[in-house]
């Protein structure tokens, strides 16, 4: 495990709901792209937060503070919170479990309260890192810093890539975005796991396609094309009804 001692800015609100967490011994953590592109330098994205507290538990701190909730899914641990114009999202800390290649949803969650556990669940490292807000402190368990350093996408683990095939997209979406290469084991294991991109809804497909599509621009088409071309994706057996969209992404980004 590395810790990085470094402060970021956190909302005022965070840290009066962290203050609270803290006497019940439950750090509040910020999890995900916020603290990646805080370290980027890039502008921060909306804010993920996580602590061992289950809903039941969060809720009557979060009445006390006059934090709104917009939505809960009680199966997942998780919430969507808004204050004033500011807006979160809560998990709870948790270890999933799945069934079958390309599920998506585990068929299995148990709540923890570790985040060396939750963070084995995440899909690559630079996405892994946990900023303690009571702490001021980066922390990384899975060498997320060290990727992040060395412009590096890497799968949290082995079979990272297995269960949601919307992280292949949105691998390339990341490697473009934020010029990164892809690290070996995981490119080859994305190009094997192409296929399971059958294994989403139209609507989702193209809902990550476009995703791709919206941050290319000249700087990056290059890089972009280069990572297209070298998964091969013209050579994967989809649906019939996906082909459209395929075609269309393949002629957009011009390869």
């Amino acid at each position: 495990m590395e810790n990085l001692t470094k402060k970021i800015h956190v909302p005022d609100i965070l840290v009066a709901l962290s203050d609270k967490m803290s006497t019940l011994n439950a750090p509040l953590y910020i999890v995900g792209g916020y603290v990646r592109n805080t370290l980027l330098g890039t502008d921060p994205l909306d804010i993920d937060i996580c602590a061992k507290l289950t809903i039941d538990e969060l809720l009557p701190i979060l009445n006390q503070l006059n934090i709104k909730v917009a939505y809960s899914n009680t199966k997942m641990g998780t919430l969507k919170l808004r204050y004033n114009n500011l807006s979160f999202e809560y998990a709870t800390l948790r270890y999933e479990d799945y069934k079958k290649m390309g599920a998506r949803t585990p068929h299995m969650v148990q709540f923890v309260d570790d985040i060396k556990i939750d963070a084995m669940r995440r899909d690559f490292t630079i996405n892994a890192l946990y900023y303690d807000i009571k702490n001021e402190k980066i922390i990384d368990n899975v060498g997320g810093l060290k990727d992040l350093e060395e412009k590096l996408l890497v799968e949290v683990e082995h079979d990272t890539l297995d269960y949601d095939a919307t992280r292949l997209l949105r691998m390339i979406k990341y490697a473009t975005l934020y010029n990164l290469s892809i690290e070996d084991d995981t490119f080859l294991h994305a190009k094997n796991n192409l296929p399971l991109l059958n294994e989403l809804s139209k609507d989702t497909l193209e809902t990550a396609l476009c995703d791709i599509m919206s941050i290319v621009c000249d700087k990056n088409k290059k890089h972009l094309g280069k990572i297209i071309d070298e998964l091969s994706i013209d050579t994967v057996e989809f649906k019939t009804e996906f082909l459209p969209l395929i075609n269309d992404f393949l002629n957009y980004i011009q390869i």
